[in-house]
């Protein structure tokens, strides 16, 4: 399984929409697609009565024409304000954070292991 990383210097560059169209584009010539993004800090979610993800993962995949799952963002950060956020992890809420926390104890211990996860079982799917 091939793979396809985008990236970028700053929030807002277009890397989102850039990804949507190269799933369709691969979807459209026969390739089994699906974006993957594992963490993504927005308070724009798509909701289904069993997960919540960000919004452009749900996005992407539509272009992809591929399942959504809380595997395509396996960390969803909602910001609340002063460094805090509500954090779902499987697109389940966990629990509220402060940013110092979340990178100090979460991150290298719990979240590398939830976002390795999730993407090992979306390449076993392609």
């Amino acid at each position: 399984m091939k793979s396809l990383m985008i990236q970028g210097t700053s929030s807002g560059s277009g890397k989102t929409t850039l990804v949507a169209a190269l799933c369709r584009i691969f979807a459209d010539k026969g390739f089994s697609v699906a974006p993957f993004k594992s963490q993504n800090m927005s308070n724009y979610a798509y909701k289904t009565h069993d997960f919540e993800i960000s919004r452009a993962q749900a996005i992407q995949a539509i272009a992809a024409r591929c399942q959504i799952t809380s595997d395509l963002n396996p960390i969803l950060l909602k910001p609340l304000g002063n460094y805090f956020s509500d954090v779902y992890l499987n697109g389940k809420k966990f629990k509220k954070m402060h940013a110092s926390d979340y990178y100090k104890k979460f991150v290298n211990t719990q979240g590398i292991k939830i976002a390795t996860k999730s993407l090992k079982l979306l390449q076993k799917k392609l």
